[in-house]
């Protein structure tokens, strides 16, 4: 059987939002959800999980035919181990999403910080189509932004590259 369908979901502070894409980036099916962060790291993540279930079962897809998951995350994160490093607007500290959503669907998993996420969606498909080079700046529940340069996601020495909603302006503040 051929695995021709991605989901993507994007975790947020207030919402979940997850869409199940063919292989031309049209999105065939999505949904939305509260994050419920308030409710602890397990709740959300069990959230996502059904969100995940939801799309492809909305879609009349099996997750048999999906070949990857990606997951949107505020951050920072480590791409490389797949953890959500510290998340202020979750109260997340350490959570290796990645492996939790790839065990529980044994399909191909992937974390990105969701300003990079943002940031190539608008140079595949968006504004800087065509574009090697740019920056992206979000401001919803945090602030963020993601940096493309020759064409590829610039995450930095630490996976921290445009985390400057996270940057002390007050000395010995928080």
């Amino acid at each position: 059987m051929s695995k021709k369908y991605v989901i993507g979901v994007d975790l947020g502070g207030t919402k979940i939002a997850a869409a199940l894409c063919g292989d031309r980036c049209e999105i065939l099916s999505k949904i939305k959800t509260e994050t419920r962060a308030e409710e602890g790291e397990e709740s959300v993540v069990e959230r996502i999980k059904g969100a995940i279930r939801e799309v492809a079962a909305h879609s009349g897809v099996g997750l048999d035919e999906v070949s990857g998951i990606g997951i949107s995350s505020p951050g920072p994160l480590s791409v490389s181990q797949g953890v959500v490093l510290y998340a202020a607007t979750l109260g997340w500290e350490n959570v290796p999403i990645r492996d939790l959503i790839q065990g529980e669907f044994n399909i191909p998993a992937y974390l990105e910080n969701d300003a990079n996420v943002a940031a190539f969606g608008e140079k595949c498909l968006g504004a800087g189509k065509g574009r090697d080079d740019l920056i992206y700046v979000t401001v919803s529940t945090g602030i963020g932004s993601g940096i493309i340069t020759g064409g590829k996601i610039y995450h930095g020495k630490h996976d921290a590259a445009g985390e400057f909603g996270h940057i002390c302006i007050e000395r010995g503040g928080r």
